[in-house]
C-alpha cells in the first residue's frame, strides 16, 4: 500500500493549486482524478486535430485579490471581457451584473422579509463591473498548473475515483479503483463525494446525486453579427449560458460555447437540440442571416454534491479539509494568502 502525507481529490484549478502548495511545503502529495484528463470542468478537448475548445463556457466573478493572484501566477495581466458580458432576460439584453437585481426584486415581491434581512445573499449591483479572464483561456491556466505539478513530481492517479474512505486513528485509507492508499491528510473540494465512508464500526453510504452539464460548441463561418463575449440566459427553458470562445480557440472560425439544461431536453433528439440552439442564437442576433454553422460538438460533464453527513464525519476526524470550489474567484481570493509563499514564491 502506497503512503502519502496528503491526498487531494479532483484536478480542477483549486485542487492543482493545493497540490503545488502542499508539495512546496515538503509533503508527499497524491492527486486523484476519476477522469482521464486533468483540469476538471476547466479542461479543453481536442474535438478535431489541431483544434482545442474549452469544454464549457466560463466567467470569473470580479475579485481584485483573485485577479491579482492569477496575474502573478501567469506572469501577465488578465484580458477584459470584450464586449462586456451581458444577461438576456425576456430577450432583453442587460448588463451581466443586473441579473442579481432581477433575482433581488423577485425576492422583494415574493418574500419581503427575506429581502430586508441582513442574511440575504443576493446583493444588487447598479454599476456594471469589469470582468477579466486569462488571455489564453482556462487552458492557459490549467496547462501551467499541470506543468508545475509534473515539475514537482506530484503523484497522480487518473481514471478511477475514490470509492471508499476509511478513517483510522493514524490517518485515512482510500480505495481508488483496485488500489488502496494511505494518507495522513485529505483535501476535498465542493463536489467531492464518496459512495462509502467508514468511521469505526459505522458505514455511511450515499447515492451520489449527480448534476450533469451539457455543452455544445458551434463552429461558425461568414458571421457578420456584432460580436459578444459571455451571456447568462434568464428564463430560457433549455439554454442557460452562451460564450464566444473564438479568441480562446485555435483556428480562424468563430466558436460559440452553449450551456444546456440537460434535464429539460430529455426525450429530444440531438438534432432538435441543435436546431433550438441555432434558432436562439439567430433570435438574439449573434448569428447573422448569412452565417453558417459548419460543425458542432458536444460534451457531458457530471459533478456530484457531497453527502452532508459524510462531510461532517470527515471534518470531525480532523484529517480532512474541504476547499470551496463552486466559485473560482472566491476560492482564489480565499486561499491567495495561504498559497502566496508556496506557489508564487516558487516561480
Amino acid at each position: 500500500m502506497s503512503s502519502f502525507d496528503v491526498a487531494i481529490i479532483g484536478s480542477g484549478p483549486v485542487s492543482l493549486f493545493e497540490a503545488i502548495h502542499q508539495s512546496n511545503l515538503g509533503k508527499s502529495v497524491l492527486l486523484i482524478e476519476e477522469r482521464r484528463q486533468l483540469g476538471g470542468a476547466w479542461s479543453s478537448i481536442e474535438y478535431e486535430p489541431g483544434h482545442r475548445y474549452e469544454i464549457g463556457c466560463h466567467i470569473w466573478d470580479v475579485d481584485k485579490d483573485a485577479y491579482s493572484f492569477i496575474e502573478k501566477y501567469l506572469g501577465e495581466e488578465l484580458s477584459p471581457f470584450f464586449p462586456a458580458p451581458i444577461a438576456v432576460w425576456r430577450d432583453l439584453k442587460i448588463p451581466y451584473d443586473w441579473k442579481n437585481n432581477i433575482t433581488a426584486l423577485r425576492i422583494l415581491m415574493r418574500k419581503p422579509k427575506q429581502f430586508f434581512s441582513s442574511r440575504r445573499k443576493v446583493r444588487m449591483q447598479l454599476i456594471p463591473r469589469n470582468y477579466s479572464y486569462p488571455k489564453g483561456g482556462s487552458e492557459a491556466l490549467v496547462s501551467k498548473l499541470i506543468s508545475d505539478i509534473k515539475r514537482l513530481n506530484v503523484s497522480v492517479m487518473q481514471g478511477s475515483g475514490v470509492s471508499s474512505v476509511e478513517v483510522m486513528p493514524e490517518g485515512l485509507i482510500l480505495t481508488v479503483g483496485q488500489d488502496q492508499v494511505s494518507t495522513s491528510e485529505l483535501a476535498c473540494t465542493s463536489f467531492s463525494s464518496f459512495p462509502e465512508v467508514k468511521v469505526g464500526d459505522r458505514v455511511l453510504r450515499t447515492n451520489r446525486a449527480e448534476e450533469v452539464f451539457w455543452h455544445f460548441q458551434f463552429v461558425v463561418e461568414s458571421n457578420e453579427a456584432k460580436r459578444m463575449s459571455y451571456a447568462r440566459i434568464l428564463g430560457h427553458p433549455f439554454i442557460h449560458r452562451v460564450s464566444d470562445t473564438s479568441s480562446l480557440s485555435q483556428g480562424n472560425n468563430q466558436v460559440f460555447s452553449i450551456g444546456i439544461f440537460t434535464n429539460s431536453t430529455r426525450g429530444m433528439s440531438r438534432e432538435d437540440v441543435v436546431f433550438i440552439i441555432e434558432s436562439a442564437l439567430r433570435k438574439w442576433n449573434w448569428l447573422s442571416p448569412e452565417a453558417r454553422v459548419v460543425k458542432h460538438f458536444d460534451n457531458l460533464y457530471s459533478m456530484r454534491r457531497p453527502d452532508l453527513d459524510q462531510r461532517q464525519e470527515l471534518l470531525n476526524s480532523g484529517k480532512v479539509n474541504f476547499i470551496q470550489s463552486t466559485n473560482l474567484s472566491f476560492s482564489f481570493s480565499q486561499n491567495a494568502a495561504r498559497w502566496a509563499d508556496t506557489v508564487l514564491g516558487s516561480l
